[in-house]
Parts: structure tokens; sequence; C-alpha cells
């Protein structure tokens, strides 16, 4: 079980951010909250989430007529 969400921001004309945050419980303690509570013997905890963000920017070069 997890969480994935892409948002997209543009600063300015010239600049666009790419947002993208990802989520899922911890691997080592899966299961039915019921039945997995508390914390372990190497120090893992049942309601321990991880998360990742990955961000990118991009530039828009200007065009110059002459």
């Amino acid at each position: 079980m997890g969480y994935l969400n892409e948002c997209h921001f543009e600063i300015n004309e010239q600049i666009d951010i790419h947002l993208v945050l990802i989520s899922r419980r911890n691997r080592h303690r899966a299961g039915v909250r019921m039945h997995c509570r508390g914390i372990d013997n190497q120090g893992n905890v049942a309601n321990y989430v991880e998360t990742e963000q990955v961000n990118s920017k991009k530039i828009k070069r200007s065009k110059i007529e002459v």
C-alpha cells in the first residue's frame, strides 16, 4: 500500500517545476494494524512511513528575433 502524486508548477514564463511524491509503509513491519503494533527488537516501528520526493526544474530558453 502506498501513495503517489505528481504536481506541475509554472513559476513564471521561463521556469517549470515538476514534483513527484512517493510514500509507502515500511516493509519490515507489514501487516494488519491491530496485529502489528509498537516496536520490534530491531527498532522497526509498525506505523513508519518512508517518503521520497523527486523534483525537476526546467528552464525554457527565450527566442530572440532580430
